[in-house]
């Protein structure tokens, strides 16, 4: 790939290969070794908990003159229909881990699937680091200005018992987190420029009995500040990704 690829550590694996990158660092519970292919796209017996929302727009991003004579070749929906952007949607570039891996044995109903390691959060006292398997959706919007990036199920590695104990370390380490991301866009022939918007949305399930609303609340205010924070990083690593592709 071109571009964004540079800052990206891009590999293969099969799903059934033990991944040695999660695990290393956690001191208090381990991390599964592979991700359940099936199991990863069912929904789980779990109550949601924490909800989390977001929303961010640029609206300056440069629209190349051979665009704006007629040439869409290197054109902001050519870039975000390529492959090319695979890497940066799922979390690569600049401002991302740049870890990204294609799962394999996954069924043919759903796709292409990839796992993107995130950064690591501090949550109640925890270091949370979450793995994300996710797939990019395009041709199932019917859109030529609409992309989304859709969050299946994560792996998630705990170190450190924090303020909640180990039993809450485990409910956090076995929580299923799903979520979708939009960015959709317009073009502004008269300003040069297109304008893009981008919506987050996260859900996490977690299998336990009963957790008081102020646990609740809490934690959904830490997944929406999550969110706004991730949601702006991407949305400028397609602003930079895009950038440097329009120029090749």
């Amino acid at each position: 790939k071109r571009g964004v690829t540079q800052s990206s550590t891009y590999t293969f694996r099969r799903a059934n290969e033990p991944d040695l990158t999660m695990g290393a660092s956690t001191t208090t519970t381990s991390t599964p070794s592979k991700p359940p292919a099936n199991e990863a796209f069912k929904e789980a017996e779990a109550k949601p908990c924490f909800l989390g929302s977001a929303s961010f727009s640029h609206d300056a991003i440069p629209m190349p003159q051979s665009v704006r004579n007629g040439d869409a070749t290197r054109s902001f929906a050519a870039f975000m229909a390529s492959p090319d952007s695979d890497m940066t949607l799922l979390g690569a570039g600049k401002r991302g881990t740049g870890v990204i891996t294609k799962l394999d044995d996954i069924p043919d109903e759903v796709g292409e699937v990839w796992e993107s390691q995130q950064e690591s959060v501090r949550w109640f006292g925890l270091t949370i680091s979450p793995s994300v398997i996710c797939s990019i959706e395009r041709e199932k919007l019917m859109s030529d200005t609409a992309v989304k990036v859709k969050i299946l199920n994560t792996k998630t590695g705990v170190s450190g018992l924090g303020i909640v104990g180990k039993s809450t370390a485990s409910i956090v380490e076995r929580a299923k987190t799903t979520g979708t991301t939009e960015f959709s866009w317009e073009e502004d022939p008269i300003n040069g420029v297109y304008k893009l918007a981008a919506n987050f949305e996260l859900k996490i399930f977690v299998r336990a009995g009963y957790i008081p609303s102020s646990v609740k609340s809490i934690g959904s205010k830490f997944v929406t500040d999550t969110c706004k924070k991730e949601l702006k990083r991407s949305v400028q690593n397609v602003f930079d990704a895009y950038v440097e592709w329009s120029k090749e």
